[in-house]
């Protein structure tokens, strides 16, 4: 699950999270991953690849280095941002 990364500055977000894994977990859930993402750091990566190679994303199940993925990717995942909330 994609959110963005303003959602884990706020305590009462990180309960409402918490809230979200923990039922998850407590039956029986094994594996999730949680995925903080910010557009206008992932638009900065495409213009100023040096400054963020070490941004990971998540793409098709798999994680990749942001500046390391074709731009057609990139466009790709930037474009999922408008749905994250």
């Amino acid at each position: 699950m994609e959110f963005s990364d303003t959602l884990f500055c706020n305590p009462s977000s990180l309960e409402k999270v918490a809230g979200l894994v923990e039922p998850f977990i407590n039956s029986g859930g094994h594996q999730i991953q949680l995925n903080a993402v910010n557009r206008d750091t992932l638009l900065d990566a495409q213009k100023n690849p040096d400054r963020h190679k070490q941004l990971i994303v998540r793409i098709w199940g798999w994680s990749a280095y942001f500046v390391e993925l074709d731009k057609e990717y990139q466009d790709h995942v930037i474009s999922r941002q408008a749905f994250v909330v």
